[in-house]
């Protein structure tokens, strides 16, 4: 599908990405080598989902400061097609430990330093083969090749043998799949105030692809018909569907497998919102350490104005018709 360019500021070097897909070609048969003789994770593994711009990204740079999961790195994510790999050479190297606690600062979900967590995009699209839209169908993810990607998971947990932490936001559109074939998963949907979270993907679209009007991240099955509307009709819908896919999955769920965190709570009680996660861990029967207490007692939060009151208003508008007076 056709995807704008991004501005320069957002652009990746070219070269480098070259330089990197021939290097993950070379570690690739290696990495196959020595991940064969893994099952499946051990562990629960915790998912952070939602739509961007909703403090997904804030959510799980605390929960890797804790030191409490194990999570893939800015460093480790340069290896997507030996991730095992990666991961050893960054635990091998004491990476983590070199350059001490990571920074909360974040562009657009891009973390910063080599310890930040990293969303894996390119991993993931190895498995889940996104079309028009980022929700595949029951062929889809029949193809899914289930018993690599449990060697893969299985492999990672064993290096710092604790629960994997992932944010990658399609899972929202993928919950039941992810419930059944990992049994022990957690799924932790960020939220925040409609208006704000539209007014941040608004930007996101400007400062990134340059134009407002070019669709940006995570595509829900409503994305054609999306298209059709304003950009501002866009940014709520691609919220509104989201939110109402995830938790629909979640009706099908047990209660202790999922988790609402609300932006306005991540930035004010980092650390009751860290406990929640830990407790959740804890009643699948594993006991984790919460460690807090290295994490900031609150965040500073972002919703407020940064746009005019013209464009303000579109927003509050477009949210009103999708969520009523819950904006």
């Amino acid at each position: 599908m056709y995807e704008p360019e991004r501005t320069p500021e957002y652009r990746k070097d070219p070269e480098q990405e070259e330089r990197l897909k021939r290097l993950n070609a070379k570690l690739a048969p290696l990495e196959r080598q020595l991940i064969s003789g893994f099952n499946q994770p051990r562990l629960p593994i915790v998912f952070i989902i939602g739509v961007p711009r909703s403090g997904s990204t804030l959510l799980s740079q605390i929960l890797a400061q804790t030191g409490s999961f194990s999570y893939v790195s800015n460093f480790v994510a340069r290896f997507w097609r030996a991730p095992y790999v990666g991961m050893l050479i960054e635990n091998a190297l004491g990476i983590r430990k070199l350059e001490g606690d990571q920074s909360f600062v974040s562009r657009f979900g891009v973390t910063e330093g080599w310890v930040g967590p990293h969303e894996f995009g390119y991993f993931w699209s190895r498995w889940f083969r996104f079309g028009e839209t980022h929700q595949l169908n029951a062929k889809g993810l029949e193809e899914i090749d289930l018993d690599a990607l449990r060697k893969e998971l299985a492999a990672l947990e064993s290096i710092y043998d604790k629960p994997l932490c992932f944010k990658y936001l399609p899972f929202g559109l993928h919950i039941p799949f992810l419930a059944e074939h990992f049994e022990n998963s957690i799924f932790v949907l960020c939220r925040r105030q409609p208006v704000y979270n539209m007014q941040s993907l608004l930007l996101a679209r400007s400062k990134i692809l340059g134009n407002e009007g070019h669709w940006w991240s995570l595509r829900p099955k409503e994305y054609p018909d999306l298209l059709t509307t304003p950009p501002h009709e866009q940014i709520a819908g691609q919220i509104y569907y989201t939110w109402k896919e995830i938790e629909t999955s979640f009706s099908s769920l047990s209660p202790e497998r999922f988790l609402h965190i609300l932006y306005d709570d991540l930035c004010s009680q980092p650390r009751v919102e860290v406990n929640r996660v830990v407790e959740a861990v804890r009643r699948i029967g594993v006991e984790i350490d919460s460690n807090a207490d290295v994490i900031p007692e609150r965040f500073e939060s972002t919703d407020v104005k940064h746009i005019s009151d013209e464009e303000f208003q579109k927003l509050h508008e477009a949210a009103q018709r999708y969520f009523g007076d819950d904006t």
